[in-house]
């Protein structure tokens, strides 16, 4: 069944299935250690309030403040509480960092099948990066590592796609996820070095 959803050129359908095995691992995670699943999905430990609270500081109209910590993390996080309570922005963070792993697990695949032009690669890498449950375990936290992991798969996707590309739009999401990556934390800078 899940071999005709697991080839390079059916998009949604790897998404799908990536968020879906995504969102399993999770509750898995939040099984494993006593959290009910009506309770909080996210975690927040060290260095969360350095990347909520200057976003919470900046709605009350007290400023960006403090600004100890790079904004690209906020970004989400700012959209999020701009239509919800800070509860459910921290619980719709976990979402979007399952979502972003999920495309993460997609295109690290077809960038396996573009460099090796074998669907078995494709298939293998799908479903190791997909299983993987080091990074899975941190979507449920409210860090950076899952954006970023996602945003650095997608600028190595982008460049290496580039000559086969239309131009433009590959060169411009490229930069723009590429900025957000730097945006999130000083250390991506070295991570892209």
């Amino acid at each position: 069944m899940f071999r005709n959803l697991i080839v390079p050129d059916r998009w949604w359908s790897l998404v799908l299935v990536a968020f879906g095995g995504k969102l399993l691992l999770l509750v898995l995670v939040l099984l494993e250690h006593h959290i009910p699943l009506n309770g909080d999905w996210y975690f927040s430990g060290g260095d969360t309030t350095g990347y909520t609270e200057p976003i919470d500081s900046l709605l009350n109209g007290s400023g960006y403040q403090p600004d100890s910590r790079m904004p690209g993390y906020g970004v989400p996080y700012l959209l999020l509480r701009l239509i919800m309570s800070m509860h459910a922005a921290m619980q719709g963070l976990v979402l979007l960092q399952v979502l972003a792993s999920a495309f993460g697990v997609v295109l690290l695949a077809k960038l396996a099948y573009k460099l090796t032009d074998d669907p078995r690669v494709f298939r293998w890498t799908y479903w190791l990066a997909l299983l993987a449950i080091f990074s899975s375990f941190y979507d449920r936290f409210i860090l950076t590592e899952s954006f970023s992991a996602a945003a650095l798969v997608f600028v190595v996707y982008a460049i290496i796609t580039l000559p086969h590309s239309k131009g433009y739009p590959r060169i411009l999401t490229a930069g723009a996820a590429m900025a957000w990556l730097i945006s999130m934390t000083k250390l991506s800078c070295s991570r892209l070095s």
